[in-house]
């Protein structure tokens, strides 16, 4: 007789606070699709959505009221995420001296909406010196992709997928783009 080893469902949670707004179609479409990854691996996993918003000193990158989801086999992801929502991504290289210190300038989320193509990383420790490089690395994620999503002509935002081991990266992007229809449309 052989041993029966029951199969295992990688336990996720994905989630979207909405602060004072009300819920928009690309959140409800992006959340969803993070709900519905099947490949969701029990490694070291967050996906979540950094949204283009137009402020007064500049077009950036925010994931604060946006959807997310990680596997709950790292608590420290939570701290994490927590940590996503008071930064952001400027889509300019430009470093302005007296600016926020909340604010990143020149990484690959800014890369992949201004190519409009998607970002990947296969070694994260070639980023260091970043605040949320450096406290991904000690999270134990290793690499990541940033996907561009677009909502009929106009990109809206990336998505991120950070995870431990890069062999997972194909396998949920294709899990996405079919969940979001073509590409990264969120439409």
């Amino acid at each position: 007789m052989g041993e029966y080893w029951p199969e295992i469902y990688p336990q996720r949670k994905a989630f979207c606070r909405h602060g004072s707004r009300a819920p928009d179609p690309v959140n409800n479409k992006i959340l969803s699709a993070f709900r519905n990854v099947k490949s969701f691996p029990l490694e070291r996993i967050i996906t979540q959505f950094w949204r283009l918003v137009k402020t007064s000193s500049g077009t950036r990158l925010f994931s604060t009221f946006n959807p997310y989801a990680y596997s709950c086999s790292n608590h420290r992801l939570r701290k994490y995420r927590s940590s996503c929502c008071q930064y952001s991504y400027a889509l300019s290289d430009r470093v302005v001296v007296d600016d926020d210190a909340m604010i990143i300038y020149g990484a690959p989320p800014s890369t992949a909406i201004l190519n409009q193509f998607p970002e990947v990383v296969l070694g994260l420790r070639a980023h260091r010196g970043t605040p949320l490089v450096d406290l991904a690395l000690e999270c134990e994620l290793t690499c990541f992709m940033m996907l561009p999503a677009f909502s009929f002509t106009h990109c809206v935002g990336v998505i991120e997928v950070s995870v431990r081991y890069p062999c997972h990266l194909l396998q949920i992007y294709q899990e996405l783009q079919r969940e979001l229809l073509v590409g990264a449309c969120v439409s």
